[in-house]
């Protein structure tokens, strides 16, 4: 595919396909588009889009992937390139954001330059604090210094100077914000997302694959459309890798490779997928499922152990083999959930997402977004009392907020027995009186196997 070199930069960006041509009719609206004359490059128009918030965080994310589902090979080079250069002044500028800021707190006594270096080099790349009290919250909530320090600042706040008396209003009103946030969040027992994008991005990814010809069969784990799609996704992780480490030799892009079928599930028209990730010289599993068709045809990150216990234990019809029986697959994952939220009852979930950060890889499916990510019936259950408690063997993966504070994979997989009860044989099930200690056990088990410890 080749693009005409005698077109305007911003046509050239078009017939790429890295702007659309809303993006082309907005730039030459903007009141500033005298300015495009001066540029020469097309990574300096694409940059002078982005500054012109004519281009979004989630147009520059689909342009990642349609570069790297369309184009290969030199192309494939030479158009990444455009889209790296444009996403590194990107991150520049939010970098000088961010010191912009925080200058505004060493200008009023209460950081020091050092303290603004090592701040810099711990705030997230894709992270903008956009006033000096939002610069204050994040150092104070994110415990980016030492508690007496930060007491020591907010000392200093409050001796009368009116600067500093102002700056204190507006961070004790985001204080206030950030605890009615907070207390909703606890009311709500649902986990926010945020802190899943950490190491196990790849792991936690939901998206949608469009212009599928079958119109109705799950396409293959190793389909043309379903692998441009995750080579899409790698592209970006790339990308992002390079940003986040500047001046490496290494290549950083993730390749898929070896795709194959674990197993089709008839019952649910779903297809469990394994593969490997080959990035900077080591081979990670990886693990997704494929669902519908045609050109509702999605594709969604997941947990190797549970696509192996899941799909690797279908019968030859494709129906599943362990159901949890004679609870039912469905009845045993109500019940779980509901034991985890009674057991977790009034616990501090995951952080909320930073305001003012942008978009991760790629968006979150729903359901791997819960604290309970999948539950898995791996064995038969045992008889305790016939008709009214069984204990069963379950594979439950567990979005971990402490693991992910420690900087480990925050998907865990929690794998035990637990207990199910119900009072008379028409009652509904859940969990016993022992839930509690059950499932505690299998955590520690699993935290440790995921320390290497």
């Amino acid at each position: 595919m080749t693009v005409d070199a005698q077109a305007s930069p911003l046509a050239t960006l078009q017939s790429i396909g890295i702007i659309n041509a809303e993006h082309h009719r907005r730039a030459l609206a903007d009141p500033h588009a005298a300015e495009l004359a001066g540029l020469t490059s097309l990574s300096d128009h694409l940059i002078w889009l982005i500054g012109r918030d004519i281009v979004s965080d989630r147009d520059l994310r689909n342009a990642c992937t349609h570069v790297a589902g369309v184009y290969s090979g030199e192309e494939q080079d030479r158009y990444g390139d455009i889209l790296e250069k444009a996403l590194t002044a990107r991150e520049q500028a939010m970098l000088a954001v961010n010191r912009t800021h925080l200058d505004a707190l060493r200008a009023l006594g209460l950081l020091t330059q050092a303290e603004i270096e090592q701040l810099l080099a711990d705030i997230p790349p894709e992270l903008v604090l956009s006033s000096p009290a939002e610069a204050f919250a994040y150092i104070d909530h994110n415990r980016e210094l030492k508690r007496e320090r930060v007491l020591e600042m907010r000392r200093r706040l409050a001796d009368g100077d009116p600067e500093r008396a102002e700056l204190l209003r507006q961070v004790e009103v985001m204080d206030v914000e950030r605890n009615d946030t907070m207390r909703a969040i606890r009311r709500s027992m649902l986990p926010g997302p945020g802190w899943l994008w950490t190491g196990a991005a790849l792991l936690a990814v939901g998206l949608t694959v469009w212009n599928m010809v079958t119109p109705d069969a799950v396409p293959a784990c190793d389909a043309p459309p379903i692998t441009r799609t995750l080579n899409g996704l790698m592209l970006r992780a790339g990308i992002d890798a390079r940003i986040a480490a500047p001046g490496t030799n290494q290549t950083m892009t993730p390749t898929l490779v070896a795709p194959k079928e674990v197993g089709y599930a008839s019952e649910t028209r779903v297809r469990g997928c394994t593969a490997t990730l080959k990035v900077d010289g080591q081979n990670i599993p990886y693990a997704y499922t494929i669902s519908g068709g045609g050109k509702q045809t999605s594709v969604t990150g997941a947990s190797p152990a549970i696509v192996a216990a899941r799909f690797g234990h279908l019968d030859a019809k494709g129906k599943f083999v362990n159901n949890a029986a004679p609870i039912g697959r469905a009845a045993a994952e109500s019940a779980l959930r509901a034991g985890v939220d009674k057991l977790m009852a009034g616990r501090l979930p995951p952080p909320a997402e930073q305001p003012g950060g942008i978009a991760k890889l790629a968006p979150s499916a729903p359901e791997r977004s819960r604290q309970i990510a999948e539950v898995e019936p791996v064995a038969p259950c045992r008889e305790i009392t016939a008709g009214l408690a069984y204990s069963c063997r379950l594979l439950v993966e567990h979005n971990d907020p402490l693991m992910a504070a420690l900087g480990a994979n925050s998907s865990i997989e929690l794998e035990g027995d637990f207990t199910f009860r119900r009072d008379t044989p028409t009652a509904a099930w859940a969990m016993s009186e022992q839930f509690g200690k059950e499932f505690t056990d299998a955590m520690a088990r699993s935290r440790l196997k995921a320390i290497g410890r």
